[in-house]
Formats: structure tokens, C-alpha cells, sequence
């Protein structure tokens, strides 16, 4: 999808409507936009939306993991490997 087009134009009006009517739900409001953004970049070329799931959920799992922890040497041992993974994608 290129931004110079009505499909584009008929995306961004319908995720600028839905942004706002979710605004004061914030769990529907992150998975509405996680989701608009796989459809966006999904459209280019349907294969690459795996890659950008893996990337997803990768580094919401390592999010997840250095708030839980509370050793220090962990968590930058964590971050290491989310941007190691993140560069390696």
C-alpha cells in the first residue's frame, strides 16, 4: 500500500476513526493497532506478517522478562538478546 493512494487514504480514515473510539479502552485500543499495523505492512507482501508476529511476540516476551527480573546482569544479558534477535530478523 502506498501512501499516495486511495486505498491508503480509505485505511487511514478508517484507523483514525477506530484510534479515537478506542481511546478509553486501552487493551482494545493496543490489539486494534498491533492488528492495523500487520494489515498495513501485510498488504506490501502477505509473508512478511509472520516475520513481523515473531518479532512481536519476541520482544513482548522479552519485555516481559526484564520487568519481571531484578537482577541487573540479567536484564542487560536480555536486552542483548532482544536486539541480537531484532538485528538478526
Amino acid at each position: 500500500m502506498l501512501f499516495p493512494t486511495i486505498q491508503f487514504a480509505v485505511f487511514l480514515t478508517i484507523v483514525f476513526a477506530c484510534n479515537w473510539l478506542l481511546m478509553r479502552r486501552p487493551l482494545a485500543w493496543r490489539v486494534f493497532m498491533l492488528m492495523a499495523s500487520w494489515v498495513f505492512y501485510g498488504f506490501w507482501d502477505w509473508r512478511f506478517t509472520a516475520l513481523l508476529a515473531a518479532a512481536t511476540g519476541a520482544n513482548w516476551w522479552f519485555a516481559r522478562e526484564i520487568a519481571r527480573s531484578d537482577n541487573d546482569r540479567r536484564r542487560r544479558r536480555l536486552l542483548r538478546w532482544a536486539i541480537a534477535f531484532d538485528l538478526g530478523l
